[in-house]
C-alpha cells in the first residue's frame, strides 16, 4: 500500500480526519490522523516496519 501523507509541525495543518505524519516530542517520528485512530483507518500496528520516503516532485 502507499500513501502520500503531508509532513507537518501541528495537527491543525491538515484537516479533521486527515492523515499526517509529524514529530513528537520524543524526536520520533509519528504517523496519525487528525482526531482519529491511524492504525483503526489503516492495516498498520506498533512494531511494522514502514517506509518513508520524501516525495521530490514538485
Amino acid at each position: 500500500m502507499t500513501l502520500q501523507i503531508p509532513f507537518v509541525t501541528t495537527f491543525s495543518e491538515v484537516s479533521h480526519g486527515k492523515p499526517l505524519i509529524l514529530k513528537d516530542d520524543y524526536g520520533r517520528v509519528e504517523v496519525a490522523l487528525n482526531q482519529g485512530s491511524f492504525a483503526k483507518m489503516h492495516p498498520v500496528h506498533i512494531g511494522d516496519d514502514v517506509v518513508l520516503r520524501k516525495n521530490t516532485l514538485a
